[in-house]
């Protein structure tokens, strides 16, 4: 296939070759028929077409020259359109890439700042907790000692309350004085 393709394109610039120094020797007529035969085997190529279209008006053949200029001008269209299209797809498919780039950009930094949240509260969470722990102890600590007095003024209280009678100073200071509590 490729040995055909090569064949086809040392045939379609030979033709040219050969019309264009036609061209260039003014024998129109001689130029025409070589750049047929080059636009008859490749007809994709414009630039056969192009040399013909300088050369049909020196044979004063317009009509031929305006129908091929507004071909080529369909097939310049018609290549600028697929070409234009392309470059568009391009455009999209990139945009819509770096859309998605972004978008796991974004999601990322905001499970980071979520994370970084977490974080902080957990932070502030075992502050407290370990806050409320010492203040727990300390009150413990005052409780016990509270506790402990409580019970001595109560004790107190109920020796004043009961019926004196007539003890020795040793009974009476045995009776106020309670073992306090560790």
């Amino acid at each position: 296939m490729d040995k055909i393709d090569s064949i086809t394109k040392g045939s379609v610039r030979m033709y040219k070759e050969r019309g264009h120094i036609l061209y260039g020797k003014k024998r129109y007529r001689e130029a025409v028929e070589m750049l047929d035969s080059a636009i008859a085997a490749s007809p994709k190529t414009l630039e056969p077409k192009a040399l013909k279209l300088m050369a049909l008006p020196q044979l004063k053949d317009s009509e031929k020259a305006v129908e091929l200029f507004s071909e080529v001008v369909g097939e310049l269209q018609v290549r600028h359109n697929t070409e234009y299209n392309a470059k568009l797809d391009e455009i999209r498919t990139q945009y819509e890439v770096d859309k998605y780039i972004a978008e796991k950009e974004r999601n990322r930094n905001y499970f980071l700042f979520a994370l970084g949240g977490c974080l902080l509260l957990v932070r502030l969470l075992g502050v407290c907790l370990i806050s409320t722990g010492w203040s727990r102890a300390k009150t413990s600590g005052c409780t016990n000692e509270s506790k402990s007095r409580t019970a001595w003024k109560r004790s107190l209280c109920a020796c004043e309350r009961r019926p004196r009678t007539k003890r020795s100073p040793e009974a009476a200071f045995r009776a106020t004085t309670f073992p306090i509590p560790i």
